[in-house]
């Protein structure tokens, strides 16, 4: 079950961690820094699942850089 309808999920890429701030939808909507994850794809399912619980629909975006392109499969599948 969601609690809110949209999140926008902004990932600072690095070699061995993500960065990860929440923007959530609306004027009033919070918009916080939520902590660093591994950078591999099984902490990235892991969280991406976790949100999808909360969220109805995410929105994510990340550097064009490196460390980002392999981050940008794992969001996609």
């Amino acid at each position: 079950m969601t609690k809110y309808k949209l999140a926008f999920v902004v990932f600072d890429s690095a070699k061995e961690k993500h960065a990860v701030a929440i923007a959530e939808d609306g004027r009033d909507g919070e918009v916080r820094y939520f902590r660093e994850i591994e950078n591999s794809p099984d902490a990235v399912e892991k969280f991406a699942t976790k949100l999808s619980r909360r969220y109805g629909q995410l929105h994510f975006c990340y550097e064009a850089r490196p460390t980002a392109y392999e981050l940008d499969g794992q969001l996609w599948v």
